[in-house]
């Protein structure tokens, strides 16, 4: 399944570059998936959708491999793993620039639902209500993400 979210950020497109440059991953972007791993726990489960097999016990981690970087763009290749699950070998975190003082920042990712491995989730209803809290839940991440970067410019 691919997804993709975005968040407008009041920032100079070069502070967010930096951001994004300064390690590989930043530490804060961890953070920011373990509190998005535990929403969609409480998301599947206020949706009645199965969530014990699905999160294993073990951290979430996120990796990233080298930025790409132009005078307009920078784009952070990543993988996210949700507990010890691999969720996407195919997810970036791309910064735009949208004039002075303005950012655009996105997520974009495919990821593997692994219906197989839940059998509960059957129906299409379901399967389309799991997107859902995908989808929410990337949002949720990219707003964290958003907020450290407002302040961390914020102490700056």
């Amino acid at each position: 399944m691919y997804l993709r979210t975005y968040v407008e950020l009041l920032l100079d497109f070069d502070v967010v570059r930096a951001a994004l440059m300064r390690e590989r991953p930043p530490t804060w972007l961890t953070g920011a998936a373990e509190a998005a791993e535990r929403e969609c726990v409480a998301l599947m489960t206020g949706a009645g959708l199965p969530a014990s097999g699905r999160m294993a016990s073990w951290p979430t981690a996120v990796e990233a491999a080298a930025p790409i970087t132009t005078d307009r763009l920078a784009s952070l290749p990543l993988c996210l793993y949700a507990g010890g699950t691999l969720l996407t070998h195919l997810a970036t975190l791309d910064a735009g620039w949208l004039g002075a003082g303005r950012t655009h920042l996105a997520l974009s990712m495919s990821y593997d639902a692994q219906l197989d491995q839940v059998g509960e989730i059957t129906e299409l209803r379901d399967r389309a209500l799991l997107h859902r809290v995908h989808e929410a839940v990337a949002r949720r991440f990219l707003h964290a993400v958003a907020d450290r970067l407002l302040a961390s410019a914020v102490a700056a």
